[in-house]
């Protein structure tokens, strides 16, 4: 027989957890587990090995079983801070924040200088929100081991997420020098380097990301975020096209990739790629928003076909609230406080047409507060915050927050200058912090948001018999809609292309959205009433292959190839401008018309073709021209169009005649008196006042009473 005595059995067991823990060093979780639970057999005490059998529980998901297995160990061995540390890991990750605070703070009280003790402590204070605690934490770590990649790294998130991006860029580059391969670390530095605008030492850094994990789905979506912040809409689709492919279930990735469809022009994909993104993420607002924005370019979709989409999204988005008890002083004829909300305080078309309203507002009949959820502010950013009397940046504020701060603020008057365009606010409207709201400017149609109580616009932006179309009751001033300010710029007129070319050039500067198949088709019908002449469609996010696709659809109606050139534009603002030069025509879009080139066009000395449509989107070339004069431009159906650009385009001389006076006469319209319109506005912000009023008003003449519905 084969006696073994205590002795041996101990040096056979040593022997088996050393094999045990040589596995677990090399990754062979498998393996591991089986030999510590052998050494467990022969001893059930062994302290390290229920301990590291915990750790195989956690580096496998089963977060209970490694929770359990180091309690074990504790209860035998308590002031060992491996185990404790270890622990609070564990918990974190089953979301028991209390208990891995404890654990931590247990770990770290046993050696203050185990980095790993207060690196786990410091992520437990970050999962439960106390975000000084955290960062107090990571710092600690840093004191103990100032090569802590990790701790790097998430001090860099915390900097990011309260808006400290230069100092997060600081930790960031640390974390990588810190550990090379931490692609972690070169993702979250491109990121914040892509924030600041400093898109190729982005672009860069997420390269480096996916070179060191391939198979990283938000690498290749962030670089796709980069690329079309540049314009590069082919190579954007790409990378959020793997991106979907790495992670099928990756929403934002498919929500991006139909961004990028639609700035291409390619509807139904961009359609197909949002619904995919909502059926993922059914409670994500934003991307439903953006589906939204979509529809109205649809020629096919009746105006009470898209009331109805914006009234579901209202209905499955909108967070339902009681009615408010509001302490404003319903006082008929003071001083109105009126807050503007828009993520478009920048360089963007509102600039061209809200800064005229802001600076023109008589201080002494209204105050002021600009609510900015602008991304990424530029220098034009300053131009707003210096036209408010108070400036509240609230792009790292939740809904619940803005809500207070609206309330705090006694805000008499909401406007919303987004609609349901990117980085909207509507959540927040929807929660009614103000007594009035108002739809103004930024979106060509309702927000679908019973909260909202007005919108802005015009009576030939929308005749009567649109309020059926509309959750908002709709205030039509006796002007235009809008108010434009031309760029300051020096850029003048120059003489008409058909004069130096010899034939007419019409033109296109419209989102590739608009370009449906309708239009193709009346525009093809233009150049075949027109001969000789061409047709230039340029744009900042032109790519090759929607030149590609464009041209093979005018090619299908006959149109040769030499007859559209494209051009992808600079986005600085006066090489912009000049291409206006090389246009002698611009042909409007529809069922959504242009606005902001079509004040471009104007200002430029060039005429605009544009077509009357069946909703506000489709008509506001119509109202554009209108209150400058230009009523024969403005066609009344398909045919007219046609008709109409026969008949216009090839009179030379009037087009050079309207060239040298169009500016002078835009300019002089009631489309720049920024005086009069903001005069306008504060006209009917007082009658909605009014009416809201909870006090005896019938003695009150209601001057804007004309223009209400």
């Amino acid at each position: 027989m084969n006696i073994r005595t205590p002795t041996t059995f101990m040096n056979e067991n040593r022997d088996l957890f050393k094999v045990a823990f040589e596995n677990h060093q090399a990754g062979r979780l498998g393996e591991a587990e089986g030999l510590y639970r052998s050494v467990l057999r022969v001893d059930p005490a062994h302290t390290d090995a229920l301990h590291l059998l915990g750790v195989v529980a956690h580096q496998s998901g089963r977060h209970q079983i490694a929770v359990e297995m180091i309690q074990r160990a504790i209860a035998i061995n308590g002031n060992n801070h491996l185990y404790h540390s270890n622990l609070g890991a564990s918990q974190l990750a089953m979301g028991r924040l209390g208990d891995a605070i404890a654990s931590c703070r247990r770990a770290v009280e046993l050696a203050p200088n185990y980095a790993a003790a207060q690196f786990n402590l410091a992520r437990a204070y970050q999962a439960a929100g106390e975000t000084a605690a955290a960062e107090a934490g990571y710092r600690r770590t840093l004191q103990v081991d100032p090569r802590h990649a990790e701790s790097r790294l998430n001090l860099g998130n915390l900097l990011f997420d309260r808006g400290e991006i230069q100092a997060a860029i600081v930790e960031f580059r640390a974390s990588v020098q810190c550990n090379p391969n931490f692609a972690y670390a070169h993702y979250n530095l491109g990121n914040a380097l892509l924030e600041i605008g400093r898109t190729d030492e982005a672009i860069a850094c997420l390269q480096t990301t996916i070179q060191l994990k391939p198979d990283y789905a938000e690498g290749y979506n962030n670089l796709g975020n980069a690329y079309r912040s540049r314009d590069q809409l082919d190579e954007a689709l790409t990378f959020f096209t793997t991106a979907c492919r790495l992670n099928p279930q990756h929403a934002i990735a498919h929500n991006n990739r139909g961004s990028v469809l639609q700035s291409q022009g390619c509807l139904a994909e961009a359609f197909a790629a949002y619904t995919r993104s909502q059926q993922i993420a059914p409670a994500d607002a934003a991307t439903h928003s953006n589906a939204l924005v979509a529809a109205n370019y649809l020629a096919e979709q009746s105006p009470q076909e898209l009331f109805q989409r914006h009234r579901d999204w209202a209905e499955q988005h909108a967070v339902d609230c009681p009615p408010r008890q509001f302490l404003n002083v319903a006082d008929l004829e003071r001083r109105l406080r009126i807050g503007y909300a828009s993520p478009d305080f920048r360089t963007h078309p509102v600039a061209s047409f809200f800064l005229p309203l802001l600076q023109q507002h008589d201080r002494t009949v209204v105050e002021v507060t600009c609510y900015s959820n602008t991304p990424r502010p530029d220098r034009m950013t300053a131009q707003f915050e210096a036209g408010a009397d108070r400036w509240r940046d609230v792009r790292r504020w939740s809904d619940e927050q803005m809500v207070q701060a609206v309330l705090a603020d006694e805000i008499d008057i909401l406007v919303d200058l987004a609609g349901h365009t990117a980085h909207n606010r509507l959540q927040v409207f929807a929660q009614k912090p103000a007594p009035v709201q108002v739809s103004f400017l930024g979106y060509p149609n309702t927000t679908g948001l019973p909260t909202i109580d007005y919108r802005i616009t015009d009576g030939i932006a929308d005749p009567a018999g649109e309020a059926r179309t509309h959750s908002e009751t709709l205030i039509r001033l006796p002007g235009p809609f809008c108010c434009y300010a031309p760029p300051n710029i020096d850029v003048e007129v120059r003489s008409l292309p058909a004069d130096r070319k010899g034939y007419v050039t019409f033109g296109s500067l419209h989102n590739l959205a608009k370009l449906n198949p309708q239009v193709v088709e009346t525009w093809s019908a233009v150049l075949r009433s027109v001969p000789q002449s061409r047709l230039l469609i340029a744009r900042s996010t032109l790519s090759r292959s929607s030149a590609e696709r464009l041209s093979a659809e005018f090619a299908e109606r006959g149109i040769a190839t030499g007859r559209i050139d494209f051009r992808q534009l600079s986005t600085a603002e006066g090489s912009y401008m000049r291409v206006y030069d090389e246009i002698d025509v611009i042909l409007d879009a529809f069922p959504w018309s242009g606005h902001t080139t079509t004040c471009e066009a104007l200002w430029m000395g060039v005429p605009v073709l544009t077509l009357r449509g069946n909703r506000h989107a489709g008509r506001m070339g119509a109202s554009l021209l209108t209150h400058i004069g230009l009523h024969e431009w403005i066609a009344k159906s398909r045919e007219d169009y046609v008709s109409q650009a026969a008949t216009l385009a090839t009179d030379v001389a009037a087009l050079r005649s309207l060239r040298s006076s169009l500016r002078d006469r835009f300019l002089t319209s009631p489309l720049c008196d920024a005086r009069r319109y903001a005069a306008n506005m504060e006209e009917a912000y007082r009658s909605m006042w009014r009416r809201w009023c909870p006090v005896e008003t019938s003695f009150v003449i209601d001057t804007c009473e004309q223009i209400l519905r």
